[in-house]
């Protein structure tokens, strides 16, 4: 603040020193009435043969052409003084502009994060869970009727993705996210959406544990279910890992 007020005194003195020289050049050599003139000149031998303009004259002209150009450098150099100003003042405002549209981003990345990665952490304890149950069969057909026994809880684990995902602070603030986060975080939610409607209908021939043959129609949803359920698996934990380093990235603390 205090060299923006010697700034701003400073142009002041040199607008002072401008208006003086402006009104001296006016005063001492504006047009004067020729009778005054000439009976100053009258006194003044004439040194220089055949001019017919007294040389007090010419020097005035010459002064005053002197002084113009002072003024005129003077002019331009108080622009050029209050153009840097100008600049300097945008700069600063650019710079504060700047830094209140990174905190606005940082608060939209916290709201996005927090609690989502704890809720998607939630969901991954549990469908570790599954997982683990699944690969301790040993046939295919086993580990389907593992997934058929568990599809109630998976039908909650998928609700709960989905939920986490679309929730509407997390979906405004992975707008900021980097693209390779931004499109595993599409992904894994379309997975979910799409095989969440499969693992429901698994569940509903499934009966919450009443033990009852599995349809065909369940049999193909099921052998359709297989993949996407270890993909979704793998998939989950990496995410939770890249939002994570996001958090980290913008130093935030993860309730």
């Amino acid at each position: 603040m205090a060299n923006k007020g010697s700034e701003v005194s400073f142009t002041g003195l040199i607008g002072v020193v401008v208006v003086a020289l402006f009104v001296g050049v006016i005063y001492f050599t504006g047009p004067v009435k020729p009778s005054v003139l000439d009976r100053v000149v009258e006194y003044l031998p004439k040194t220089f043969a055949g001019k017919s303009e007294p040389p007090i004259r010419r020097w005035l002209y010459d002064f005053q052409g002197l002084v113009g150009g002072l003024l005129a450098l003077a002019a331009g150099a108080i622009t050029i003084f209050q153009m840097r100003l100008t600049d300097r003042d945008a700069a600063a405002r650019h710079d504060e502009a700047m830094a209140l549209a990174r905190e606005a981003n940082r608060n939209a990345v916290e709201r996005a994060l927090n609690p989502t990665i704890l809720n998607l952490s939630t969901v991954n304890r549990y469908l570790d869970r599954v997982e683990k149950d699944v690969r301790s069969k040993n046939t295919f057909e086993m580990q389907n009727e593992e997934l058929r026994s568990q599809a109630w809880l998976l039908a909650y684990i998928h609700d709960g993705l989905v939920e986490a995902l679309s929730r509407e602070q997390f979906v405004v603030g992975s707008a900021l996210f980097p693209g390779k986060l931004a499109y595993k975080i599409t992904y894994l939610k379309k997975l979910a959406e799409e095989n969440g409607h499969k693992i429901a209908a698994i569940d509903k021939n499934f009966g919450h544990g009443a033990h009852r043959p599995a349809t065909a129609k369940t049999e193909k949803l099921l052998r359709e279910y297989y993949s996407p359920f270890f993909e979704m698996c793998a998939f989950l934990p990496e995410l939770i890992g890249m939002l994570r380093s996001t958090a980290e990235k913008h130093q935030i603390e993860i309730d």
